[in-house]
């Protein structure tokens, strides 16, 4: 029987939706790899550090185990569910797609915060749609 898996993240507007990009990226992956999952929505700083003592989201319950880290999700997911694989599987092109991985979640995070929140039309978007 395959582990039963929670992800933990801030909530959005939208059921299953969620405020954080490094989130929505887990929910990605999930859905690329046609996996179920239940979703906890955290409310509140105390209820995070309850899951992670480092006090950041998305937090994935595999089972028993709880993963951190977006990036570790994304490997974690593919050692338990490697059916359909998120990364490749040489070492030199899984290098290359983790690089780009990271250089997305540090440098393009700060633009879609930026175009979310502090341009006219990201407020409007955000406003009138919701979060993705």
């Amino acid at each position: 029987m395959p582990a039963a898996l929670t992800l933990y993240q801030y909530p959005g507007l939208r059921p299953n939706a969620t405020l954080s990009p490094p989130c929505g990226k887990v929910h990605m992956a999930l859905a690329f790899k046609g996996l179920p999952y239940e979703v906890v929505d955290l409310r509140s700083p105390f209820a995070v550090r309850r899951r992670n003592p480092r006090g950041r989201v998305p937090v994935l319950a595999i089972g028993h185990e709880l993963v951190v880290d977006s990036t570790d999700i994304l490997t974690a997911l593919d050692t338990h569910f490697p059916d359909t694989p998120l990364l490749p599987e040489g070492a030199r092109e899984r290098a290359r797609a983790l690089l780009w991985e990271d250089w997305a979640d540090e440098v393009l995070y700060f633009y879609v915060a930026y175009l979310r929140w502090h341009t006219e039309a990201g407020y409007r978007r955000v406003r009138t749609h919701g979060f993705p």
